[in-house]
């Protein structure tokens, strides 16, 4: 997956960078849309957010720049986050059922694997926190949008 991203600071061989989040909106055809209706609202229209980066391309502060994620890590990050809650809350609810034919039990115990999956999520995302950097920094690119390094 390639964007464009903001270099907001430089330390070493890492980059700190800020991008606009993707949304929904990206594809919208609305002429003028500023993505404040409410499905842009909840997609996280106009939001950024910002990541470590790998600056292979030897990008400085405030340079525009593209930036690379291998499409497996975000299809892989966005089934742990998305899918996995889901899947673990019906596996706790089904458990339940079998085992104390209770509705409220039931419930209550796929209310609990789901918040024991975020749990879960929160000590895998600070265990690959310090691991390298899944973006890299591919090239620079000039305000004016031609090509400054082609690392």
């Amino acid at each position: 997956m390639l964007r464009t991203a903001e270099v907001i600071s430089v330390e070493g061989e890492f980059a700190t960078v800020r991008a606009e989040r993707s949304s929904m909106c990206d594809g919208c055809e609305k002429q003028g849309c500023d993505g404040s209706c409410s499905a842009g609202m909840l997609a996280g229209a106009g939001k950024s957010v910002t990541a470590k980066a790998v600056n292979t391309a030897g990008a400085e502060v405030g340079d525009t720049v593209e930036i690379e994620t291998s499409d497996a890590k975000v299809l892989s990050y966005a089934a742990l986050v998305f899918i996995m809650p889901i899947v673990v809350c019906a596996l706790f609810f089904a458990a339940a059922e079998a085992l104390f034919s209770d509705r409220r039990i039931s419930v209550a115990a796929a209310v609990l694997g789901f918040i024991l999956t975020f749990a879960v999520i929160g000590i895998v995302e600070k265990r690959h926190a310090k691991k390298l950097p899944d973006i890299e920094i591919v090239r620079v690119v000039e305000k004016n949008g031609s090509i400054k390094s082609d690392n």
